[in-house]
């Protein structure tokens, strides 16, 4: 799961995150190391606070973003529709 470079990326503290969903930061890191597995209501309250697709929550691990990749993931999904074509655009420009 990518739960901490998420996390990290929108500025919360572990101990944030358990405060809202209600665990002990402990709980929470554990989700983080991969050591417990958060279930499906948990998955939705954790894409809600951080407003980022579940996907993005559960990713496979076999392909890597890189840091920069990962940064603009996050940054396009608080996009709303007119910005994400204003930006997809720039980006069809710049291949040319």
């Amino acid at each position: 799961m990518n739960l901490e470079k998420i996390r990290k990326a929108k500025k919360f503290s572990q101990q944030e995150v358990a405060n809202v969903l209600k665990i002990s930061q402990g709980s929470y890191c554990n989700y983080e190391k991969g050591k417990r597995q958060p279930d499906v209501d948990t998955l939705i309250k954790l894409a809600d606070l951080f407003n980022v697709s579940l996907d993005s929550l559960v990713r496979d691990k076999t392909y890597k973003h890189t840091e920069i990749q990962q940064q603009l993931i996050l940054l396009i999904e608080n996009l709303n529709e007119t910005e994400c074509a204003k930006v997809f655009g720039f980006i069809e420009g710049l291949k040319k």
